[in-house]
């Protein structure tokens, strides 16, 4: 798994900025690090939400942002990652300007006067997000996708089948799929040299350890001015917005921000 990684890490120059501010393999410090997160009384602590952090990016009118099936589509023909069974699912989500159209607003608005965008996600599903920073952004892009493949049966070929698409005719695109779990230490230490990322959206293992840990890396993976987002903060119950507060109080992030899209997002910084 790791010679394949670094192998296409190489093919796209992933290793050209080798400097880190922070230490080379932070999964080492793993087990200590998430146990004590686990670990913490969160019962009588209460978010303290930075509105100014997400100032820039509030909407009082969304008829402004653009359908999703134009998100998802290219000269009226949808992208492969588009899957009518999400459509079909016991809410809009897929369709609703409040989720996927404010993401593209999200994204447009932070990479403006950006020469470049590097955009880390865990959780892919079929490359939803992938396209929308794609469509969303006018600088060069790097996207790099972390998922496991088994929550959508061929959707990390669907999202390489999107993103094909997509640089077809978008010149100054490059994106890296990689077939696996957060917490596999051969993807952390890979990551953990790649450079630092502007954008790392988090909506994979939905535990709350799973988000603990995907907090913690990405909190090592992100730059100082860049943003993580999490998905479903008032979805699957408070396992969300639970995470972020253990990862506050031990640190780990500076600064939380809340956007209302139609399952809310988390916006950190750290």
């Amino acid at each position: 798994m790791k010679k394949i990684i670094d192998r296409i890490f190489n093919h796209i120059g992933f290793y050209r900025n080798y400097s880190r501010k922070h230490e080379m393999y932070p999964h080492v410090h793993l087990n200590s690090e998430i146990q004590k997160a686990l670990s913490i009384d969160t019962s009588n602590f209460k978010l303290l939400i930075n509105t100014e952090l997400t100032k820039q990016f509030l909407l009082e009118d969304f008829s402004g942002l653009p359908e999703s099936k134009d998100i998802f589509s290219i000269n009226g023909k949808m992208l492969p990652c588009w899957l009518e069974s999400d459509n079909n699912l016991e809410d809009d989500w897929l369709t609703t300007k409040s989720y996927y159209p404010l993401y593209f607003h999200i994204v447009k608005t932070f990479s403006t006067n950006k020469s470049k965008l590097r955009v880390l996600e865990i959780g892919v599903r079929t490359g939803y997000f992938g396209v929308v920073c794609a469509k969303a952004v006018e600088c060069s892009l790097l996207y790099v996708g972390v998922d496991p493949n088994i929550y959508v049966e061929n959707g990390l070929e669907l999202a390489s089948k999107s993103f094909e698409s997509i640089r077809s005719k978008k010149i100054n695109y490059d994106y890296v799929l990689i077939n696996g779990l957060s917490n596999d230490p051969h993807i952390q230490s890979s990551l953990a040299c790649s450079g630092l990322f502007d954008i790392i959206h988090i909506d994979g293992n939905h535990t709350l350890k799973g988000k603990i840990i995907d907090i913690y890396f990405a909190s090592k993976f992100i730059k100082t001015d860049g943003l993580i987002l999490l998905d479903d903060y008032n979805f699957h119950s408070d396992i969300v917005q639970n995470a972020i507060n253990r990862a506050f109080k031990l640190q780990w992030i500076k600064s939380i921000g809340y956007i209302a899209t139609k399952r809310g997002l988390g916006v950190l910084r750290a």
